[in-house]
């Protein structure tokens, strides 16, 4: 018989302020999407909050064509570190 591990304290905080962060980011590009109506202004924001929450160096964004047999980029953001 296999017994289950209680998850320790730290485990549960870690993954409430990871699913905290989740939400945050959502509510951040929801807010974007529903305060504009400009797509070109939604999706360089989308990409914005992307790259700051992800740390990451990247982030492109790429829509489906309305023909929908190719992606089009869209948006991006590319750091250069100095």
């Amino acid at each position: 018989m296999t017994m289950k591990r209680t998850p320790s304290v730290a485990y549960l905080q870690q993954a409430l302020r990871e699913k905290t962060r989740e939400v945050d980011v959502l509510h951040r590009i929801s807010a974007s999407i529903s305060n504009q109506l400009d797509l070109e202004a939604i999706l360089k924001h989308i990409v914005d909050v992307v790259v700051e929450v992800t740390k990451a160096d990247a982030c492109l964004l790429y829509l489906l064509s309305d023909s929908q047999d190719e992606l089009i980029l869209r948006a991006s953001k590319i750091l250069i570190p100095n």
